[in-house]
């Protein structure tokens, strides 16, 4: 497994990790996705053999992102990222691909 940086080829199957996923996550469309990823400071997807297994964004301040979540912590710092979701494919789930994405 390693974790590579994410490329706009990976959106569809990252949206359908994350769809899978839901309620750990927030459902989002596709196009909701692709914006998150384009406001993240951190979009990575943890590759295993060319299969994206799993992924994680990170929203730094000032992101055009409507979490209340998020808000919540815009609200309250200045200097702040926020981890707004990890997901991993269940086929992938409890072999540390969550871990490795959350260190």
């Amino acid at each position: 497994m390693r974790l590579r940086p994410y490329g706009p080829d990976d959106l569809a199957t990252v949206h359908a990790i994350n769809e899978g996923e839901v309620p750990a996550v927030g459902s989002a469309t596709t196009d909701e996705l692709a914006h998150l990823v384009t406001e993240s400071v951190i979009a990575l997807v943890a590759d295993v053999d060319g299969d994206v297994a799993g992924f994680c964004l990170v929203l730094p301040p000032g992101a055009d992102y409507g979490s209340g979540n998020y808000r919540w912590f815009a609200e309250r710092y200045d200097d702040f990222v926020y981890l707004d979701r990890v997901a991993i494919a269940p086929p992938f789930q409890r072999r540390g691909i969550g871990g490795a994405l959350y260190a």
